[in-house]
């Protein structure tokens, strides 16, 4: 299982390079994400799951899980 972390520091340009090092990851351990009106943006194009609290306004730390992983299954 690959599992990457990294801190997006609210940035839509790493937003957008986290996307593309998905393809060859499991999961995303992620901190500041890029975030607008409590919603996290740029990676939602990533065919996984997004899990983060929506109960506070603006979150802090999300984990994304690829659905196309072997783990997954």
């Amino acid at each position: 299982m690959k599992i990457l972390q990294a801190n997006l520091h609210h940035s839509r340009a790493a937003s957008a390079a986290l996307s593309v090092a998905m393809r060859k990851c499991d999961v995303a351990l992620t901190q500041e994400p890029w975030t607008y009106k409590g919603e996290i943006k740029g990676l939602k194009e990533v065919d996984g799951e997004l899990i983060y609290s929506i109960s506070i306004p603006y979150p802090r730390t999300c984990i994304l899980v690829n659905k196309a992983s072997r783990y997954c299954r």
